[in-house]
């Protein structure tokens, strides 16, 4: 009896790691933690979030999915972040808002500003590509392509298979207004879901 017992455990546990496998090949789900505030008040630090991988194999990137990927300031990392630029979008920040192909884009219901300070820009930044010709540019080689900002910006152009990708916490993230645009093969997965710990 306590053999077949054990053999019929041995067969449920196999039988299981066997589901699972699939599930997760089929699938494509991957957990992530939250390790920090840029995506608040969406996420909170400690959170943990659910990503399909297997999202954009078919399906296009849309405004305002919420992805993981590898940025290119730090390619081993992954971050998750807001997509608020396709490419071919003329994009500009003024005064904490943003504007898309000329339009304000109305981002109350996820984004949060913790301070009033609004960061200047200058009138004659030039354009990102030129600066990166020169030797005082960063070209887009892992790093950021252009002048970093927070609040205002010249008007951006996301190049083709690029994308602008930003915390919801604008005062407090690390993305594309520090380190460039994303490349659509950097594009690991869409966040589907949430939970806290």
């Amino acid at each position: 009896m306590k053999k077949i017992g054990l053999i019929l455990s041995n067969f449920i546990l196999i039988s299981v790691l066997i589901i699972n496998i699939s599930c997760n090949s089929i699938g494509g789900y991957r957990s992530f933690k939250i390790t920090t505030p840029a995506m608040e008040p969406t996420y909170s630090t400690g959170d943990v979030v659910l990503a399909d991988m297997n999202a954009y194999k078919k399906n296009e990137i849309e405004f305002s999915d919420i992805v993981v990927f590898n940025p290119p300031n730090s390619p081993k990392e992954i971050y998750i972040k807001r997509c608020i630029g396709l490419p071919g979008d003329t994009l500009q920040f003024i005064d904490k808002k943003l504007w898309i192909n000329g339009k304000k884009i109305d981002e109350s219901e996820y984004v949060q500003f913790t301070s009033e300070k609004i960061f200047p820009y200058d009138d004659e930044m030039p354009d990102p590509y030129e600066l990166s010709k020169t030797k005082y540019g960063i070209s887009n080689d892992g790093h950021r392509p252009f002048i970093p900002f927070r609040d205002n910006s010249a008007k951006l152009i996301v190049p083709k298979t690029e994308y602008f990708l930003v915390g919801d916490n604008r005062d407090n993230s690390l993305d594309s207004r520090m380190i460039g645009f994303v490349n659509r093969k950097s594009i690991l997965g869409k966040v589907v879901s949430t939970k806290e710990e």
